[in-house]
């Protein structure tokens, strides 16, 4: 007698389980998840992924007050000094892997206005023997002193290394800079 009641019972809660099952509203029980756009890409500082060098480096070499490093430091309160200015000067990053970039800044020193960079040449290389020139900028101003300038440009190509040439600066014998930053836009 226990079998056959435990088999109706069975079937009982089967029954049921099954007409609740069919009897389910499907627009309120069904679940749909709809995926997450994937991260838009940020604008990324990429000067921190490379090495700075230059071809003429501060008299007290780049440990010194105003040394090369100075240019990367991410503060407007140091810069990179020169004296005598060379108008074959130029700085690179050597980025550990190749990257996009489409804009940078500059940012002045916090003296002698003739003294900041006038004209210059932004290039990007893969191999550090083919240069393609990506921005020039001529007759630059930086009206006040510890100014950052942002300037943008259309890149799609990957390079590992960037190298900006300051061709001439204000005038002065001396050369100044606070800050390069290197800056990789979302793509459109």
């Amino acid at each position: 007698m226990m079998i056959k009641s435990t088999k109706v019972r069975a079937l009982l809660v089967l029954g049921m389980l099954l007409f609740s099952l069919a009897s389910c509203d499907d627009d309120k029980n069904e679940r749909t998840y709809e995926l997450l756009p994937p991260n838009a890409e940020e604008e990324l500082d990429m000067t921190e992924v490379g090495t700075l060098s230059v071809n003429v480096e501060n008299g007290s070499g780049p440990t010194g007050g105003e040394g090369s490093p100075k240019l990367v430091d991410k503060s407007v309160d140091t810069k990179f000094l020169i004296n005598p200015y060379r108008d074959t000067l130029w700085m690179e990053l050597n980025l550990l892997a190749s990257q996009r970039i489409d804009a940078y800044t500059m940012s002045s020193g916090d003296d002698t206005p003739a003294r900041d960079p006038k004209n210059w040449v932004l290039r990007g290389s893969k191999d550090r023997v083919t240069w393609v020139d990506l921005d020039t900028q001529v007759d630059q101003v930086f009206p006040t002193r510890k100014l950052t300038k942002r300037y943008d440009f259309t890149n799609a190509t990957e390079y590992k290394y960037y190298r900006l040439y300051i061709t001439a600066n204000a005038g002065n014998s001396l050369f100044q800079m606070s800050e390069w930053r290197i800056i990789r836009k979302p793509l459109p």
